[in-house]
């Protein structure tokens, strides 16, 4: 199985992607950063 190692800066920019949704829906944000956790 491959190991993921996520940098500071994907984690920032994860986060900042996050808060851009959340702006509209926090609930799609949430959606949204754990179907791309499960994806990975």
């Amino acid at each position: 199985m491959v190991r993921i190692e996520w940098t500071e800066r994907s984690l920032e920019d994860l986060n900042e992607i996050h808060n851009y949704i959340a702006r509209d829906s926090t609930s799609y944000a949430n959606l949204f950063v754990n179907k791309l956790y499960e994806a990975i």
